[in-house]
């Protein structure tokens, strides 16, 4: 079968009949572990210390002024001959970041007990301001920062040090990630438990409690998951508003990353699973669905095509695109060299780095998780498939019936990774490079839960303690995580 039958909506209880209690502990659960760790997080990490934080401080800055697409240099300043491209930010900003040492974070020698708490909070936004280069967050659309620019404004309005600027967006970041990884554990069917393991990771939570774009990328890709996963499992079909929120959702999803616009392609689990979706109605608005992922990508990419540069010098965009058109096949060779073999990815020299990433390696990937608690987490990810609350079970009989809504979901995470490795081939690896450089396990975190998802159906025999055995695993990788994180940067370890 392809899952032609309805499946009924399991976790609605009947009139005058409470909902089940443990999705409600689950989700007070989550809230005390991803609060608490993000903000053990916030707490250990020096300024500048979490991936590109300065540079997305300094797009965040430049989009609370209500500058929504980046600058070239010639244009804004008397440097005509500058091709940087970035914006204008107040000096202080620069100043604070190289006053807590931040290149020194990729030394694994340079420790930060020593920063003077007093100068970094004497640099203000009212210092004269200069232009900065950003080339690797300039092309980050403004939706991806409207926690870190409600913070900066907050900041302003209070006339904040551009620390405590920093920090409230760090906390704000959090927050948002909070309340967008709740709603979507609410919605949720089926599939609660995998949200659950990959939402406590200490990488997901470590990123959320960053000044980035990343927390709500990933909190976004989750929601549009259990949205759709909600619809495709309702035994009648969705509403106009409900087919409408899921097509702002998507147009959320590609404007904080565009990347991870492909992922909309999960929506065409709706008709196969729903009969009631298989109508004119239900296609157009699948089309819809994926359109509002698409067109504003597609947009974006107009926006800012004048980014025609990556980070890396020794790449050279124009001819590693003619490269990868020539023959297709030698990005195909590039991606299962990372994917695979899983080669250095050129920001460390170490085998690893790729998969580490997903559960936590932290310091500009030079304090990952111990081996310990990565198998353990790893085995956290497969209970999550194998576990259901009583809600779910009815949904996961009728789902174990069909197979083809697992091949687009996979299919769908598969495919948007492979074009977030092409995004990183073309703008970032060395021209002519044989592994794409740049790939960060985190980058798939937001494709993860549909993967996982993909797999759902089969249980476990006895599932006694199995949740509360997950759930201290996961606290005690998150306490391991902010440990690793501190001792790094303020513990002096014997050679």
């Amino acid at each position: 079968m392809t899952g032609a039958e309805p499946v009924p909506v399991a976790d609605v209880a009947p009139p005058g009949r409470r909902r089940p209690g443990r999705p409600r502990r689950s989700t007070v659960f989550f809230l005390l572990a991803f609060l608490l760790g993000g903000a053990a997080f916030i707490a250990v990490t020096p300024p500048g210390q979490n991936p590109d934080e300065a540079t997305h401080f300094y797009r965040a800055w430049q989009i609370a002024q209500l500058n929504l697409v980046s600058d070239e240099a010639s244009e804004v300043t008397d440097r005509t001959d500058d091709p940087a491209i970035g914006g204008i930010v107040p000096s202080g900003a620069p100043a604070m970041f190289d006053a807590a040492k931040m290149t020194g974070g990729f030394d694994e020698s340079v420790k930060f007990d020593d920063l003077d708490a007093g100068e970094l909070l004497s640099f203000t936004s009212d210092s004269a301001p200069t232009f900065v280069g950003f080339v690797n967050t300039a092309a980050y659309p403004p939706v991806a920062y409207v926690p870190q620019v409600l913070a900066i404004w907050v900041g302003e309005l209070t006339g904040a040090p551009l620390l405590v600027t920093l920090y409230l967006g760090r906390v704000a970041g959090l927050l948002a990630g909070a309340l967008v990884i709740t709603a979507a554990l609410r919605l949720a069917v089926v599939g609660r438990w995998p949200m659950l393991a990959l939402a406590l990771l200490p990488a997901t939570v470590s990123q959320a409690a960053s000044f980035s774009a990343d927390g709500m990328t990933i909190a976004s890709a989750f929601f549009v998951t259990a949205l759709v996963l909600r619809m495709a499992t309702a035994p009648h079909r969705a509403s106009t508003w409900t087919w409408a929120g899921l097509a702002a959702s998507f147009v959320v999803v590609a404007l904080v990353k565009p990347t991870y616009a492909p992922l909309a392609a999960i929506v065409l689990v709706v008709p196969l699973l729903n009969r009631a979706e298989r109508t004119l109605r239900g296609a157009s608005w699948t089309a819809l669905a994926i359109a509002a992922a698409a067109v504003p990508t597609l947009l974006w990419a107009r926006v800012i095509e004048f980014v025609d540069y990556g980070v890396n010098p020794a790449n050279d965009v124009d001819l590693q695109t003619a490269y990868v058109l020539e023959n297709p096949l030698r990005f195909v060779r590039a991606a299962f060299n990372i994917f695979v073999l899983d080669m250095p990815n050129g920001l460390t020299d170490q085998k690893g780095d790729l998969y580490r990433g997903i559960f936590g390696d932290f310091a500009w990937l030079r304090a990952p998780l111990p081996m310990l608690f990565l198998l353990a987490l790893v085995v956290v990810l497969v209970l999550s498939v194998l576990v259901a609350d009583p809600a779910e079970r009815p949904v996961l009989a009728r789902l174990r019936r069909s197979w083809l809504w697992r091949v687009v979901l996979v299919g769908a995470a598969v495919g948007t990774s492979l074009g977030v490795a092409g995004a990183l081939y073309l703008y970032y690896t060395p021209t002519y490079g044989q592994v794409v450089q740049g790939l960060q396990g985190r980058y798939f975190l937001p494709v993860l839960l549909a993967l996982l998802t993909a797999f759902l159906g089969n249980r476990l025999v006895s599932e006694r303690g199995v949740r509360t055995a997950m759930g201290v695993v996961l606290v005690l990788s998150l306490a391991a995580g902010v440990a690793i994180v501190h001792l790094r940067y303020f513990v002096e370890l014997p050679t």
